[in-house]
This record gives structure tokens, C-alpha cells and sequence, in this order.
């Protein structure tokens, strides 16, 4: 499974590169990197359904993201390439790793009038939800969009090097 580490981390360093500094992860980096992946593992590794199920679980979460208009194409392609290299489950944890690194850097990117705005939204929710509050949204405007996004395949990429950290603990 060490193995299984480099294949991951050496295209998700360039990916982390690629997707700050120009917003793209290249096909020519992920797609011959997710072959490698169902090779090594047919050869070495978990074996074979392995890492088609990881492709396969992968698969589906990132084209639910893509789907969503959450992702991008590029960022879908990293999660399979990750799940076909070291399988499902520690992809998933990939994934939450990713996603508390790029709500951190989302919030931390925001203007406090958005996190203000942000906050009002949830109170309202909650009232409404929980609370079967009446009148709990009068007066409300929305939120603005977000001054800027978090580029996800950044946010994967340090996921795959903290997890590998973990995993080596």
C-alpha cells in the first residue's frame, strides 16, 4: 500500500500545482496516472476489483459533483484516479479531508459582510426547520456569490499527502 502512495502523490502534486496556478488538472496527468493505478494493483497491489470498485465509487461521487455544478471535470478525474489507486474506502477519506481543507480556505477567504450574511441564512433555516418559525424569512435578500472559489483538486491533493502522513504514523 506504500507503493500505492507514490502513484497518488506524485500526479496530485502536480495536479495541486496545475489546478492553483492555472485552475485545470490536465487528462495528461490523470488519465495515464488511473491506468497505472488498476495496473499496479492488478500486478501488486489489492488486486483487480479492488481498484475497480475504488475507480468505480470514485466514479460516481465525482460525476455527482460535476453533476452539481460543484466541480470540475478535472477535479472528477483526480478522485478517480485516487480511488483506483488505493481503493474506495481511503479515498472517501480523501474526499472529507479535501472538503474540511476547502471549507476552511472558503471561509477564511470571505469578507465577515458574507460570513454575517452566511450566519443570518442558517439562523433562518434552522428557525423555520426546527423551530416551524412564521415570518422567519421576511425582510431576507439573499446572499451574494461567493468573491471566490477554492479549487478542490488543491484541496484533494493535501488530503492525499495528510492521509499518506497518517497512514505512515
Amino acid at each position: 500500500m506504500e507503493t500505492a502512495w507514490v502513484g497518488v502523490l506524485i500526479p496530485a502534486t502536480i495536479n495541486f500545482y496545475t489546478d492553483l496556478r492555472w485552475r485545470k488538472i490536465y487528462n495528461v496527468i490523470t488519465l495515464p496516472a488511473t491506468v497505472a493505478g488498476i495496473l499496479y494493483n492488478l500486478i501488486y497491489g489489492s488486486g483487480i476489483i479492488f481498484s475497480l470498485l475504488g475507480f468505480a465509487v470514485m466514479f460516481g461521487i465525482g460525476i455527482t459533483g460535476f453533476a452539481a455544478n460543484g466541480w470540475g471535470g478535472g477535479d472528477a478525474k483526480m478522485l478517480i484516479m485516487v480511488g483506483a489507486w488505493v481503493g474506495w474506502h481511503t479515498a472517501l477519506l480523501v474526499v472529507l479531508a479535501g472538503a474540511v481543507i476547502a471549507l476552511l480556505c472558503f471561509i477564511a477567504r470571505q469578507p465577515i459582510e458574507s460570513m454575517q450574511a452566511i450566519r443570518d441564512q442558517l439562523i433562518r433555516i434552522w428557525l423555520t426547520v426546527f423551530w416551524k418559525a412564521k415570518g422567519a424569512w421576511k425582510g431576507f435578500k439573499g446572499i451574494d456569490q461567493a468573491p471566490g472559489t477554492v479549487p478542490f483538486g488543491a484541496c484533494l491533493a493535501v488530503g492525499s499527502w495528510l492521509l499518506m502522513l497518517i497512514h505512515k504514523i
